[in-house]
């Protein structure tokens, strides 16, 4: 797998693709702003490759680097391409190269594809942080969701408060001061 900046791809149109496809509009900003915050920010988005497959572009990652952990905002898999083994390599490969914890939002376990999500973040060393959650709208045509946070590590709880990170969340991914 090999992550290739936005910036620097060939394949932006399927990164954006990719992105609409797989967040419903309120799970997600508009995508042009995404060029606006790589650079400003505390915030990269990668198109994943495989290198194996002459570099054919399988996903895509955003990612916020914060002072005491790492938050993936947007992770998805090309749809025709879910199963075979892509997401685990890809997060494999992020939990290697981040010493941080790591926090990811997912949807509350109302339907078979949240609880399958859900499980697979589990089976990759994520835990559920037990904390009514809500992600704040993009923007003022969208709306706030119901959300939980998973973290892959406890001991970091003990360190910092949940009400921490969803102030650093709030503060630098949605814009809420």
């Amino acid at each position: 797998m090999k992550f290739e900046k936005i910036q620097q791809s060939q394949y932006k149109d399927f990164a954006e693709e990719v992105y609409i496809q797989s967040f419903p509009r309120d799970e997600r900003r508009d995508f042009s702003l995404i060029y606006e915050l790589i650079g400003k920010e505390k915030f990269s988005f990668f198109i994943i490759t495989d290198e194996q497959e002459n570099n054919k572009p399988v996903g895509i990652i955003s990612l916020w680097d914060f002072s005491y952990f790492s938050y993936i905002e947007h992770f998805a898999v090309k749809k025709n391409l879910r199963n075979k083994g892509y997401g685990s390599k890809i997060l494999d490969m992020i939990k290697e190269n981040t010493p941080k914890p790591i926090i990811i939002e997912v949807e509350h376990s109302n339907s078979l594809d949240a609880i399958r999500r859900i499980n697979f973040y589990k089976r990759k060393g994520f835990t559920l942080i037990n904390k009514k959650y809500i992600q704040p709208s993009y923007s003022p045509e969208r709306n706030a969701i119901p959300m939980q946070l998973m973290i892959t590590t406890n001991d970091y709880l003990q360190q910092f408060s949940i009400k921490e990170i969803i102030s650093e969340l709030h503060h630098n991914v949605y814009k809420i001061i």
